[in-house]
C-alpha cells in the first residue's frame, strides 16, 4: 500500500495519470522491476539520486506500467554522445521538458534539480517524495549547469577521426579505431582524405568472440573530420537510434540500404567534414502517453526533399550515403548521396593549433554558439487522456515544405539569431524570426 501511495504521489506531482497495464505492455509483456523499469523521477539505477552531481534521470529503462505521459507533464530525456564502434556512451546531458511543448535543449548543458526544501509551500509527502528522487525531474524550479569551454578539449578533440588522434594507434590490440592515411585514387577507391575504421579484433575480443554481438560501422563510413560518435536522444527506453524494419544495420560489415538508412538517419555525428550539425529535431510519438506500444517511436525530424542542404556546399552537407558507400569518401567533392539531410556549420580553429578544430560552448543556457549542439522537440500522437499532442506542427520541416528557407541553411551562413531558452519553449523572439507570429 506504501508503494502505491507513493507511486500516486508522483503521478500527482508529475501530472501523469494511472492507466492500464496493457498501454505499456504490448511489447515489453510485463515490468520486472529490478532490472527492466524505474519508477518515474527516480534516479538511474545504480546512481545515489542523493548526489546532486550525477542528476541522472531513470530514462535508460522504460518507465513503471501504470504511467503515462500527459500534455504539460514535465518529462526527462537524456541526450548522450555514443560511440560508433562500440555503442558505449562517452558524455550524457539530462534535461525536463514539457509534454508536447516545443521545446529546445543545449548539449552540454545539463539540468541540475533544486534543493528539496527551496518550496516554502512544501508537504511532508512531497518532501519525502523529493528526497526519495522524485526532484530529479518533476520540480521546474530547476536550473540547467552548463560546460565551460573546456568540454570540447576535454570530451570531444581526441574523438574526431584525424591523423593527430588515431594515426599513433595503427592496428594494435585493444584500440578501437585504425587510422587509414589519404591516398590517390587506387582502382575503385577514390582519392580521399583518409578514414577511420572499427577495430575488428578489439570488437570481437570485447564480445567474447560472439560475432553476433559484434558492434561497429562499416569501413570507411568515419572518413577524416568526422566525429567517432554519434547523438542520441533517449526517453523512458527508447532511443532515437532504435533499428526499425528498413532501416537497421545486420553487423559491422553491412552497407545495404538499409544500414544506410540507419546511418544517415538514426546513428547522426555531431562533427563532419571539420563542420558542426547545429541542432537536430526529434520528433517523438506517443500513444496513449506510451512510448512503449505499436508504432510509437523516437525518431529525429529533417527537413524535407533536400531542403536541408539547399544553399550550402556538398562539403557541409549531411545525408544518407549510397548503398555500398560509393563516392562517400570522394574528394573535390559532389558527394553522391541517397538523400542531403541538412547543412553543418564550418568549425573555427583552435588559436593556438590552426590545423585542429575548434568549438567556443555557451557560459549559460541562454547563450547562443552556431556550434553548441542544439535538439529541439516535438510531439505527436495521444497523451494518457486521449489528447492530441500538436507541437509537431511547429517543426522546422513543415515550414520548408511550405517555401520557407531551411533554417540549417540559416545556420551556416550566420544568418539565424534563433534565440533558445533550456527550460521553456522556443522563445517568442525566435518565434517571429521564423515568420510564426
Amino acid at each position: 500500500a506504501g508503494g502505491g501511495a507513493a507511486l500516486l504521489l508522483a503521478c500527482l506531482v508529475a501530472g501523469c495519470m494511472v492507466v492500464p497495464l496493457s498501454a505499456q505492455i504490448e511489447v515489453l509483456g510485463g515490468c520486472d522491476q529490478a532490472t527492466r523499469c524505474c519508477r518515474p523521477g527516480a534516479a538511474q539505477l545504480g546512481d545515489d539520486p542523493q548526489i546532486m552531481e550525477d542528476s541522472s534521470f531513470c530514462t535508460d529503462k522504460a518507465f513503471e506500467d501504470n504511467y503515462a505521459m500527459n500534455v504539460k507533464a514535465f518529462v526527462p530525456i537524456q541526450m548522450n554522445f555514443v560511440d560508433y564502434c562500440s555503442d558505449e556512451v562517452i558524455y550524457t546531458s539530462y534535461f525536463a521538458v514539457k509534454i508536447d511543448d516545443f521545446s529546445v535543449v543545449t548539449v552540454p548543458c545539463t539540468y541540475e534539480p533544486p534543493p528539496c526544501g527551496t518550496r516554502p509551500d512544501i508537504t511532508d509527502e512531497e518532501m519525502a517524495a523529493c528526497e526519495a528522487g522524485k526532484k530529479i525531474w518533476n520540480d521546474p524550479q530547476g536550473s540547467y549547469r552548463c560546460s565551460d569551454p573546456s568540454f570540447f578539449k576535454e570530451k570531444l578533440e581526441h574523438r574526431i577521426c584525424n591523423v593527430k588522434n588515431y594515426a599513433k594507434f595503427y592496428n594494435p590490440t585493444g584500440v578501437e579505431y585504425i587510422w587509414n592515411p589519404p591516398s590517390v585514387q587506387i582502382g575503385d577507391m577514390p582519392e580521399h582524405n583518409g578514414y577511420c575504421n572499427c577495430n575488428v579484433t578489439t570488437r570481437r575480443n570485447a564480445t567474447g568472440g560472439n560475432s553476433a554481438n559484434v558492434t561497429g560501422v562499416p569501413n570507411t563510413f568515419i572518413k577524416a573530420g568526422m566525429s567517432t560518435f554519434y547523438v542520441q536522444m533517449v526517453i523512458g527506453g527508447r532511443k532515437s537510434s532504435d533499428r526499425e524494419a528498413g532501416c537497421e544495420c545486420s553487423n559491422m560489415y553491412d552497407s545495404s540500404d538499409d544500414c544506410m538508412c540507419m546511418l544517415g538517419s538514426k546513428k547522426v555525428p555531431y562533427i563532419y567534414n571539420n563542420s558542426y550539425i547545429p541542432y537536430y529535431t526529434a520528433l517523438i510519438n506517443m500513444r496513449q502517453g506510451s512510448i512503449l506500444a505499436p508504432n510509437t517511436y523516437v525518431r529525429w525530424n529533417f527537413e524535407s526533399n533536400g531542403m536541408g542542404c539547399v544553399g550550402c556546399p556538398a562539403d557541409n552537407c549531411w545525408g544518407v550515403p549510397q548503398k555500398g558507400l560509393v563516392g562517400w569518401l570522394g574528394i573535390g567533392r559532389d558527394y553522391l548521396l541517397e538523400e542531403s539531410k541538412m547543412c553543418t556549420v564550418p568549425s573555427t580553429f583552435d588559436p593556438d593549433d590552426p590545423k585542429v578544430p575548434y568549438c567556443d560552448y555557451p557560459a549559460t543556457d541562454k547563450s547562443i554558439s552556431q556550434c553548441s549542439l542544439k535538439v529541439y522537440i516535438a510531439w505527436q500522437g495521444t497523451d494518457g487522456r486521449g489528447r492530441a499532442a500538436v507541437s509537431n506542427n511547429e517543426m522546422f520541416s513543415k515550414f520548408t515544405a511550405m517555401g520557407v528557407s531551411s533554417m540549417a541553411w540559416q545556420f551556416y551562413t550566420g544568418a539565424s539569431n534563433l534565440a533558445t531558452d533550456v527550460t521553456r519553449k522556443v522563445t517568442v523572439q525566435s518565434r517571429r524570426l521564423l515568420g510564426w507570429g
